[in-house]
Protein backbone atom coordinates (compact mmCIF):
# COMPACT_ATOMS: atom_id res chain seq x y z
CA UNK A 1 0.00 0.00 0.00
CA UNK A 2 1.43 3.37 -1.15
CA UNK A 3 0.22 6.82 -0.06
CA UNK A 4 0.58 7.95 -3.47
CA UNK A 5 -1.58 5.06 -4.96
CA UNK A 6 -4.57 5.62 -2.03
CA UNK A 7 -4.84 9.23 -3.28
CA UNK A 8 -5.00 8.24 -7.11
CA UNK A 9 -7.43 6.38 -6.39
CA UNK A 10 -9.54 8.91 -4.36
CA UNK A 11 -9.08 10.98 -7.77
CA UNK A 12 -10.19 8.41 -9.58
CA UNK A 13 -13.10 7.41 -7.62
CA UNK A 14 -13.96 11.30 -7.43
CA UNK A 15 -14.17 11.19 -11.17
CA UNK A 16 -16.48 7.78 -11.92
CA UNK A 17 -19.52 10.27 -11.31
CA UNK A 18 -18.34 13.83 -10.56
CA UNK A 19 -22.20 15.04 -11.05
CA UNK A 20 -23.01 12.42 -8.43
CA UNK A 21 -19.91 13.29 -6.12
CA UNK A 22 -21.20 17.41 -6.62
CA UNK A 23 -24.82 16.60 -5.77
CA UNK A 24 -23.58 14.88 -2.59
CA UNK A 25 -20.96 17.72 -1.68
CA UNK A 26 -23.77 20.24 -1.89
CA UNK A 27 -26.10 17.86 0.25
CA UNK A 28 -23.39 17.67 2.98
CA UNK A 29 -23.47 21.31 3.42
CA UNK A 30 -26.85 21.23 4.59
CA UNK A 31 -26.76 18.51 6.44
CA UNK A 32 -23.11 19.12 8.29
CA UNK A 33 -24.83 22.33 9.48
CA UNK A 34 -28.13 20.71 11.59
CA UNK A 35 -25.43 19.67 14.15
CA UNK A 36 -25.07 23.52 15.45
CA UNK A 37 -28.69 23.48 15.65
CA UNK A 38 -28.62 20.46 17.38
CA UNK A 39 -25.18 18.73 18.24
CA UNK A 40 -26.69 15.64 19.16
CA UNK A 41 -28.28 15.25 16.02
CA UNK A 42 -26.08 16.47 14.34
CA UNK A 43 -23.74 13.78 15.59
CA UNK A 44 -26.27 10.93 14.29
CA UNK A 45 -26.15 12.62 11.31
CA UNK A 46 -22.44 13.61 10.74
CA UNK A 47 -21.45 10.47 11.70
CA UNK A 48 -23.82 8.21 9.18
CA UNK A 49 -22.95 10.09 6.51
CA UNK A 50 -19.01 9.78 6.78
CA UNK A 51 -19.45 6.16 7.03
CA UNK A 52 -22.37 5.73 4.72
CA UNK A 53 -19.80 7.65 1.93
CA UNK A 54 -17.81 4.49 2.11
CA UNK A 55 -20.71 2.76 1.06
CA UNK A 56 -21.10 5.24 -2.13
CA UNK A 57 -17.50 4.64 -3.06
CA UNK A 58 -17.71 0.98 -3.12
CA UNK A 59 -21.15 1.47 -4.73
CA UNK A 60 -19.59 3.21 -7.94
CA UNK A 61 -16.29 1.76 -8.22
CA UNK A 62 -16.31 -0.82 -10.99
CA UNK A 63 -13.07 -2.38 -9.42
CA UNK A 64 -15.89 -3.37 -6.86
CA UNK A 65 -16.60 -7.24 -6.95
CA UNK A 66 -20.08 -6.71 -5.31
CA UNK A 67 -23.01 -4.36 -5.72
CA UNK A 68 -23.77 -2.46 -2.71
CA UNK A 69 -26.87 -1.08 -1.39
CA UNK A 70 -26.15 1.97 0.33
CA UNK A 71 -28.85 2.32 2.46
CA UNK A 72 -29.28 -1.93 3.26
CA UNK A 73 -25.84 -2.70 3.75
CA UNK A 74 -23.78 0.14 5.15
CA UNK A 75 -26.78 2.64 6.89
CA UNK A 76 -27.60 -0.06 9.94
CA UNK A 77 -23.83 -0.02 11.06
CA UNK A 78 -23.17 3.60 9.81
CA UNK A 79 -26.26 4.19 12.84
CA UNK A 80 -24.68 1.93 15.04
CA UNK A 81 -21.79 3.37 15.19
CA UNK A 82 -23.38 7.48 15.41
CA UNK A 83 -25.23 5.99 18.28
CA UNK A 84 -22.21 5.05 20.36
CA UNK A 85 -20.32 8.40 19.57
CA UNK A 86 -23.67 10.10 20.59
CA UNK A 87 -23.50 8.36 23.81
CA UNK A 88 -19.83 8.67 24.68
CA UNK A 89 -19.81 12.08 23.64
CA UNK A 90 -23.02 13.03 25.95
CA UNK A 91 -21.75 11.36 28.83
CA UNK A 92 -18.29 13.74 28.30
CA UNK A 93 -20.71 16.69 28.26
CA UNK A 94 -22.48 16.05 31.41
CA UNK A 95 -19.59 15.32 33.25
CA UNK A 96 -17.77 18.37 32.02
CA UNK A 97 -20.70 20.40 32.75
CA UNK A 98 -21.44 19.26 36.10
CA UNK A 99 -17.92 19.86 36.92
CA UNK A 100 -17.74 23.13 35.80
CA UNK A 101 -21.65 24.30 37.17
CA UNK A 102 -22.79 24.37 34.21
CA UNK A 103 -25.97 21.99 33.79
CA UNK A 104 -27.31 24.77 30.21
CA UNK A 105 -24.49 23.14 28.59
CA UNK A 106 -25.68 19.98 28.81
CA UNK A 107 -29.50 21.44 27.01
CA UNK A 108 -27.28 22.75 24.80
CA UNK A 109 -26.11 19.29 23.54
CA UNK A 110 -29.62 19.21 22.21
CA UNK A 111 -30.71 22.73 21.28
CA UNK A 112 -28.30 25.33 20.96
CA UNK A 113 -30.19 28.58 21.09
CA UNK A 114 -27.57 30.75 19.66
CA UNK A 115 -28.52 30.19 16.15
CA UNK A 116 -31.65 32.02 16.86
CA UNK A 117 -29.51 35.18 17.33
CA UNK A 118 -29.19 36.70 13.73
CA UNK A 119 -26.41 38.39 14.06
CA UNK A 120 -23.94 36.00 12.85
CA UNK A 121 -25.73 36.39 9.67
CA UNK A 122 -23.50 40.12 9.73
CA UNK A 123 -20.49 38.33 9.83
CA UNK A 124 -17.91 37.25 7.00
CA UNK A 125 -18.04 33.86 5.60
CA UNK A 126 -15.33 32.82 6.57
CA UNK A 127 -16.32 33.36 10.32
CA UNK A 128 -19.87 32.15 9.71
CA UNK A 129 -18.42 28.81 8.29
CA UNK A 130 -15.79 28.40 10.85
CA UNK A 131 -19.03 29.10 13.71
CA UNK A 132 -21.73 27.09 11.65
CA UNK A 133 -19.51 23.91 10.63
CA UNK A 134 -17.29 23.62 13.82
CA UNK A 135 -19.67 20.95 15.35
CA UNK A 136 -19.23 18.88 11.98
CA UNK A 137 -15.08 19.23 12.50
CA UNK A 138 -15.10 18.31 16.15
CA UNK A 139 -17.66 15.35 15.25
CA UNK A 140 -14.60 13.82 12.42
CA UNK A 141 -12.19 14.33 14.44
CA UNK A 142 -13.81 12.49 17.54
CA UNK A 143 -14.28 9.44 14.93
CA UNK A 144 -10.98 9.09 14.27
CA UNK A 145 -9.82 9.06 17.58
CA UNK A 146 -12.51 6.48 18.11
CA UNK A 147 -11.56 4.44 15.36
CA UNK A 148 -7.88 5.04 16.07
CA UNK A 149 -8.34 4.49 20.45
CA UNK A 150 -11.35 1.69 20.59
CA UNK A 151 -11.30 0.15 17.15
CA UNK A 152 -9.03 0.34 14.08
CA UNK A 153 -9.30 2.54 10.86
CA UNK A 154 -10.51 -0.46 9.08
CA UNK A 155 -12.94 -1.70 11.32
CA UNK A 156 -15.43 -0.38 9.49
CA UNK A 157 -14.87 -1.71 5.93
CA UNK A 158 -13.93 -5.01 7.23
CA UNK A 159 -17.35 -4.80 9.26
CA UNK A 160 -19.87 -4.10 6.01
CA UNK A 161 -17.76 -5.43 3.27
CA UNK A 162 -16.35 -9.07 5.08
CA UNK A 163 -19.33 -9.40 7.75
CA UNK A 164 -16.59 -9.21 10.40
CA UNK A 165 -17.66 -9.08 14.36
CA UNK A 166 -16.29 -6.14 16.63
CA UNK A 167 -13.66 -7.50 18.19
CA UNK A 168 -12.07 -9.99 15.09
CA UNK A 169 -12.08 -6.08 12.80
CA UNK A 170 -10.44 -4.61 15.47
CA UNK A 171 -7.31 -6.90 15.53
CA UNK A 172 -7.00 -7.86 12.14
CA UNK A 173 -7.27 -3.77 11.58
CA UNK A 174 -4.96 -3.05 13.83
CA UNK A 175 -2.58 -6.12 12.93
CA UNK A 176 -2.86 -4.35 9.00
CA UNK A 177 -1.86 -0.59 10.48
CA UNK A 178 1.21 -2.34 12.51
CA UNK A 179 2.11 -3.84 8.62
CA UNK A 180 1.76 -0.94 6.83
CA UNK A 181 2.55 1.31 9.65
CA UNK A 182 4.39 4.10 7.81
CA UNK A 183 1.65 4.55 4.99
CA UNK A 184 -0.61 4.50 8.05
CA UNK A 185 1.44 7.34 9.84
CA UNK A 186 1.47 9.77 6.47
CA UNK A 187 -2.35 9.05 6.03
CA UNK A 188 -2.72 10.11 9.60
CA UNK A 189 -0.58 13.13 9.08
CA UNK A 190 -2.54 13.88 6.24
CA UNK A 191 -6.50 13.83 8.50
CA UNK A 192 -4.87 15.89 11.05
CA UNK A 193 -3.38 18.21 8.51
CA UNK A 194 -6.49 18.50 6.58
CA UNK A 195 -8.34 19.04 10.12
CA UNK A 196 -5.82 22.00 10.57
CA UNK A 197 -6.50 23.65 7.34
CA UNK A 198 -10.11 22.76 7.31
CA UNK A 199 -11.18 24.91 10.78
CA UNK A 200 -7.98 27.64 10.30
CA UNK A 201 -8.23 28.87 7.03
CA UNK A 202 -10.53 26.51 4.70
CA UNK A 203 -14.13 26.07 7.12
CA UNK A 204 -16.05 26.08 4.06
CA UNK A 205 -14.10 22.84 3.38
CA UNK A 206 -15.26 21.17 6.03
CA UNK A 207 -17.72 18.83 4.54
CA UNK A 208 -15.48 18.42 1.22
CA UNK A 209 -12.99 16.91 3.57
CA UNK A 210 -15.80 14.46 5.13
CA UNK A 211 -16.37 13.40 1.48
CA UNK A 212 -12.34 12.78 1.40
CA UNK A 213 -12.27 11.31 4.97
CA UNK A 214 -14.72 8.39 3.81
CA UNK A 215 -12.61 8.25 0.11
CA UNK A 216 -9.82 7.60 1.85
CA UNK A 217 -10.96 5.04 4.24
CA UNK A 218 -12.49 2.83 1.16
CA UNK A 219 -9.67 2.94 -0.89
CA UNK A 220 -6.75 1.91 1.65
CA UNK A 221 -9.30 -0.54 2.60
CA UNK A 222 -8.97 -1.76 -0.92
CA UNK A 223 -4.83 -1.44 -1.03
CA UNK A 224 -4.82 -4.22 1.55
CA UNK A 225 -4.02 -8.23 0.54
CA UNK A 226 -7.01 -9.27 3.01
CA UNK A 227 -9.66 -6.99 1.02
CA UNK A 228 -9.32 -9.87 -1.53
CA UNK A 229 -9.76 -12.99 0.83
Amino acid sequence: MQISKCLAEVGRLWLLKPFDTLVILMALYGALAIARLSLGVGIIINVSCLFVLVGYFARIDPKSTKTYSVIRDFLPLALIFALMILVCWFVFRILFSLQNDDPQNILKFWFDWQVLNSEWLEKPVRIMASWLYAPAWVALIFIWLMLSSFASWFSYPLMVFQQKRWSEAREMGRNAYRQHAGVMYQISALIIAGALLSITVLQVFIPFFYLFFAALMYVSYQQLEFSRN
